[in-house]
């Protein structure tokens, strides 16, 4: 696997076309409850398409569109964080992150103390996270993440080599 410098990353990512497909494998800290967890320090290795570079109100009228639905979807401004240009890159508080919009998930493990554990042993301390389906009106909510660059572990775009992020 090819290796890529986070500053070569981001000059890639600064310069690929809008609607760009990409795997990308994250290492996230799910941020689990606290109350009587007594897994501290879990981690979420997932392998995801996404597609980088894309426009959110055209994601969500597409959907709305595929659904039968008006697209006329205005999305509200950001809430954090200012997008660099026409980029998949946002910036907040010093730190960049690469936004993208999830395909599908084609593999997700918790790690502790570098061993996968099974989900189920923490899916009472993992947060139910509220779906923005009826907020974009559709049926099926379009997903988009922001990541910390740092917790990018590879990525391939459009089909070239796998490289892994240093």
């Amino acid at each position: 696997m090819k290796q890529i410098s986070v500053n070569d990353l981001v000059n890639k990512l600064m310069t690929i076309e809008p609607n760009t497909e990409a795997t990308i494998k994250t290492l996230t800290d799910p941020k689990l409850k606290k109350t009587n967890n007594p897994y501290e320090g879990v981690l979420k290795e997932s392998v995801s398409q996404v597609t980088l570079n894309y426009r959110y109100s055209d994601e969500v009228n597409r959907q709305r569109a595929r659904e039968g639905a008006e697209f006329d979807f205005t999305p509200k401004p950001r809430k954090w964080g200012t997008r660099l240009g026409e980029t998949a890159l946002i910036t907040h508080n010093s730190q960049i992150y690469v936004s993208a919009c999830f395909r599908s998930v084609d593999s997700t493990k918790y790690l502790h103390e570098g061993n996968e554990i099974d989900k189920t042993l923490l899916e009472q301390w993992i947060p139910v996270r509220k779906s923005q389906a009826d907020k974009q009106g559709l049926a099926t909510e379009v997903i988009v993440r922001d990541f910390k660059l740092n917790s990018l572990v590879s990525i391939q775009i459009e089909g070239e080599e796998e490289m892994e992020v240093i």
